[in-house]
């Protein structure tokens, strides 16, 4: 009886894993058309059965550049920017995947851009961030799941950069409801505290000294890791690695190897456990990597490479599993790697619908 007991327990596990589905976004609009929308594909986790949920129709949702995020109840939710008549606007908007019904939730009128994609922030509402027309000011806003509460939170302080004009690395801290991390326009490390009516600036860093602000990632010790990229004279990139406290104290360098490591552009961090992060780097134009960071040790490996293209018109982002592995996308095709850096598959050929790369992968249960 005990061995039926563990055998049906055992079946039921296995079976509600395989209901789980792997469900991918490509968002066209980050190819800078004007008209662009983007697709939603799904497939079994080992790249089976694989399946064009939905292409977004401009006319009906806009232009789509950022991700999509996965809501408490299984949906999918985003932004995007679209002319209403005469006025630009921002659509907040659900898709639930299994029907592929797209539902409008609520449209922010008086804004030409969402900056990022939306966060949940755990306390019903998703957060973004977005640029508005009175006279471009930037704003970090909230709405609630079924968009009937929105609001506008607080301003985004001058200055502006020419080089960093979205809030696209924007991040829940250390699990607190309603607070974020983010990089601002201005080379700026910022944080909103919930309740809050105005941003606090963490650090604001040189260009010319310290680097360009790139990516970041909030690590279950609390602390905000993040990517500067500093460029060395006549054609060298450097990409360094930083460690700093939500409250601005404990800036310093992560160091790698005395001879030095180069990241490369940096796509996603991944949190693994609270000493590990994975990254996704692009190294030249042709190179993707995988590193793997030791927090404690400050060691730095490179345990997955591949030939692919860096593109900007996806984040292309690590998902960690529900059995363990990390699956992402590339230029190539998607693949499914153990944490040692083992190729465990790989969907290709990949032909990506509209022709752009996929930005992100999703587990849906």
């Amino acid at each position: 009886m005990k061995n039926f007991l563990l055998l049906a327990l055992f079946a039921s596990s296995v079976s509600l894993f395989a209901q789980n589905k792997m469900v991918g976004f490509s968002p066209s609009g980050r190819s800078g058309e004007p008209n662009s929308g983007g697709t939603i594909f799904e497939s079994n986790p080992d790249g089976s059965n694989f399946t064009v949920l939905k292409n977004f129709v401009f006319d009906q949702v806009g232009n789509l550049k950022h991700d999509l995020a996965k809501g408490p109840d299984n949906f999918l939710y985003g932004v995007s920017n679209i002319w209403d008549g005469n006025l630009p606007c921002i659509f907040f908007f659900k898709i639930e995947p299994s029907s592929s019904t797209l539902t409008l939730l609520h449209k922010f009128e008086g804004f030409t851009e969402a900056l990022c994609a939306p966060v949940w922030g755990q306390d019903g509402f998703f957060y973004f961030c977005g640029a508005s027309t009175d006279n471009e000011k930037r704003k970090v806003m909230r709405v609630s799941a079924n968009g009937q509460d929105a609001q506008v939170l607080a301003n985004i302080p001058l200055p502006y950069s020419s080089y960093q004009q979205s809030a696209e690395c924007f991040q829940l801290y250390n699990n607190s409801p309603g607070s974020f991390v983010m990089v601002l326009p201005g080379n700026r490390l910022a944080r909103y505290s919930a309740g809050s009516s105005s941003l606090q600036t963490i650090k604001q860093f040189q260009e010319g000294i310290e680097g360009r602000l790139q990516c970041i990632e909030v690590a279950l010790n609390g602390k905000v890791y993040g990517t500067l990229e500093k460029f060395l004279p006549p054609t060298t990139f450097q990409h360094n690695l930083f460690q700093i406290n939500a409250d601005g104290i404990g800036y310093a360098l992560v160091e790698t190897d005395p001879i030095g490591f180069d990241f490369g552009s940096v796509k996603d961090f991944m949190v693994w456990n609270d000493s590990l992060m994975y990254s996704i780097n692009y190294f030249g134009l042709w190179q993707c990597r995988i590193l793997k960071i030791n927090l404690n040790s400050k060691k730095v490996d490179i345990v997955f490479t591949e030939s692919a293209y860096d593109t900007d018109y996806g984040s292309q982002k690590l998902l960690k599993t529900s059995e363990g592995n990390i699956i992402f996308p590339t230029s190539e095709g998607i693949w499914k790697i153990a944490p040692d850096g083992t190729t465990l598959s790989k969907i290709t050929p990949f032909n990506y619908p509209q022709g752009w790369p996929a930005s992100q992968i999703l587990e849906m249960s």
